[in-house]
């Protein structure tokens, strides 16, 4: 079950980057905690961070530059101690083919999966993804962001990451 916790010890943040209807997953690399296991780029808050601003540092980090991109939504995965921000943001559907992510150390592969692709292997999934999968509310959510075509679904949202390093 999916709960919010507002006194968590740790935080961290990720995005759930989506182009057409397939997610953005990272291998994390064996040497790492939940190594062999596919995640979100994303990682954890900084003194005074702001969720946004964490999940896009960290992704820039491991993916050397984000695409432009619109958010569409949020959730928040509690696991012991740790609160994971997720934001869902879409970038255009010819991202998949014109943008490829420079990997950090952190990571060994990636890829576009469809929601039946993280079905099927839900073993290999991080444990946050997982949670999503795994649990009805998350599903819909999940279900919810990757069908949303438009970025103003978020009251508030950004429509780009103006001024932010990105790739192209």
């Amino acid at each position: 079950m999916l709960t919010i916790v507002l006194d968590a010890r740790k935080r961290s943040a990720g995005f759930l980057v989506i182009a057409g209807r397939r997610i953005l997953l990272l291998e994390r690399a064996k040497h790492c905690g939940n190594g062999g296991r596919w995640g979100l780029p994303g990682g954890q808050f900084e003194d005074g961070e702001a969720a946004y601003a964490a999940a896009l540092r960290e992704s820039i980090e491991e993916l050397a530059g984000l695409p432009r991109h619109a958010l569409v939504g949020s959730i928040a995965v509690q696991r012991g101690a740790r609160r994971y921000e997720v934001m869902a943001c879409r970038v255009r559907k010819r991202t998949r083919r014109q943008w490829a992510p420079t990997l950090d150390d952190e990571h060994v592969a990636w890829r576009w999966a469809n929601r039946a692709w993280l079905a099927r292997n839900r073993r290999r999934l991080h444990p946050v993804v997982g949670a999503l999968v795994d649990d009805a509310r998350g599903r819909r959510w999940l279900d919810e962001m990757v069908t949303t075509r438009e970025p103003s679904a978020l009251p508030g949202g950004r429509r780009s990451t103006d001024g932010i390093r990105r790739a192209a």
